[in-house]
């Protein structure tokens, strides 16, 4: 899968997939609602041609990325007329504004719930190779490098990743000899590990993965499960995520934007290859389900934020003060993605990624 520069062009399937499945939600949900939809459009304009059926335009569009659902009277206008979008209870509003975020989360759970099935769920692993030295450590100054596959430490055989830290809690502040595979060939390295090294660096300085890892597919009730709860541990991931960046305790280096998120699928498909892209879609599935459900304005959850706002007060705010507040919240937004893209092209740049 490695195909150079072109790799960058995996975004193109992936996020179509994503934005897709996500207006087929909204699509499928107004309809049942009765509300009239005039476009479900597969890629954004200039449109190339349409076929219009059941008075629904489906649309084929020149920039191959997604789609877009028009439905009639989504900003409030045309409130009176029964097959508006506003003209509807507030608790069908309040599902098709919801449902394209559930379809994400419901893609999500199929591919992990599907790849538990075919592929199966990591059980352990053979082997151990480095996967970073962190600078100024004991394993820096023997000249251990990522990519070194451990065969012993201090004469004990390396089977798996937490013989590592084993072995070496054995043999602290005194130099022991360290066998690595590098180039096909076996290397032996004297390294002093060091107690007086913090628990995350450790006290050889590395971290380290499995050589090999060992599968077993699992039966369908069972991979149902694993999807159920990959998909809640991914979700609980992005909430800490968030709270990390309110309390400070992480910086905005860590986010993405469009160019960055290229690089990300990129860099997925060229090292993981078919079933890496697979979980990393999984995952921009379910990104795009907590970004879009935040309460902020022109998302859906900021648009679903003034629907409940009416079943509490049992009074519509006006579309046209609606209609102002998403306007504004688009401006900040495409603001803010400006500005993160400058960083992504920047750390594109300096030879940087988000990805280890």
């Amino acid at each position: 899968m490695d195909l150079g520069w072109l790799s960058w062009l995996w975004i193109v399937p992936v996020l179509g997939v994503l934005v897709f499945v996500h207006e087929l939600g909204h699509f499928v949900t107004a309809r049942m609602f009765g509300i009239r939809v005039d476009e479900f459009g597969f890629g954004f304009p200039p449109r190339l041609f349409g076929i219009k059926r059941g008075g629904v335009l489906y649309s084929l569009n020149a920039i191959p990325v997604g789609g877009f659902v028009r439905i009639y009277g989504e900003n409030g206008e045309n409130a009176n007329e029964p097959y508006a979008f506003g003209a509807k209870p507030w608790w069908q509003r309040a599902i098709v504004l919801s449902a394209g975020s559930a379809m994400n989360v419901l893609l999500a759970f199929l591919i992990f719930a599907l790849l538990a099935m075919t592929v199966g769920v990591a059980v352990g692993g053979r082997g151990a190779v480095i996967s970073s030295v962190v600078p100024d450590s004991p394993a820096a100054a023997a000249k251990l490098q990522p990519g070194d596959k451990l065969r012993s430490i201090a004469g004990v055989p390396i089977k798996t990743p937490e013989d590592v830290r084993t072995t070496v809690g054995t043999a602290l502040d005194r130099p022991v000899p360290v066998v690595v595979e590098r180039g096909g060939r076996e290397i032996t390295l004297q390294v002093t590990p060091s107690s007086k090294r913090s628990r995350e660096q450790g006290a050889l300085g590395v971290q380290t993965s499995a050589e090999q890892v060992i599968y077993e597919r699992q039966d369908p009730l069972t991979a149902l499960r694993v999807g159920a709860r990959q998909t809640f541990d991914t979700v609980v991931l992005f909430v800490t995520g968030i709270a990390a960046l309110i309390t400070g305790r992480a910086d905005v280096g860590g986010l993405a934007g469009p160019v960055g998120i290229a690089q990300m699928t990129s860099t997925v498909a060229e090292q993981a290859r078919f079933v890496g892209l697979l979980t990393w879609t999984a995952f921009l599935s379910l990104n795009l389900f907590f970004v879009n459900m935040l309460p902020l304005p022109a998302l859906d959850g900021g648009r679903l934020v003034f629907v409940l706002l009416e079943a509490i007060r049992r009074k519509k705010v006006a579309p046209q003060k609606e209609a102002v507040v998403h306007a504004v919240g688009m401006m900040l937004l495409l603001m803010f993605l400006i500005v993160i893209s400058f960083f992504d092209v920047r750390r594109i740049v300096e030879g940087n990624s988000l990805l280890p």
